[in-house]
């Protein structure tokens, strides 16, 4: 089983994070989640984020959970017009898999590591 660590944001509302992570518990084995800190947008302009990180594990592949989470994410509304005016209800992605880092990126990111040391030495 695989051990995947998920970054969680939405620059809309904090009940988007809640919901997302009760949605994991339902969807994955949740093995740990910070709590919910706020954040401003790491790719400039628009409002703070509401983040959250989780690890989960799964017997499913890469390719099957990614495509869960995008789905859940289109199903909460995000959608183009979303993006159109920087609204973002909630943003999921996978940071780490298997302890691999799989998006550098979001892994230096402040509006990562911050959820992701309150649980990496639990």
């Amino acid at each position: 089983m695989a051990r995947v660590v998920l970054s969680l944001g939405s620059n809309c509302s904090s009940a988007f994070v809640k919901n997302g992570l009760d949605w994991l518990k339902e969807k994955f084995t949740l093995l740990r989640s910070s709590t919910l800190y706020e954040t401003p947008p790491a790719k400039g302009s628009g409002n703070n984020y509401i983040n959250a990180v989780a690890e989960v594990k799964s017997d499913k592949s890469f390719e099957e959970i990614n495509s869960i989470l995008k789905e859940y994410e289109m199903k909460i509304g995000r959608d183009d017009q979303c993006r159109k005016i920087n609204c973002v209800p909630i943003d999921i992605d996978i940071v780490l898999w298997d302890e691999e880092v799989v998006r550098e990126w979001d892994f230096k990111q402040k509006f990562f590591r911050i959820g992701y040391n309150m649980i990496k030495d639990c």
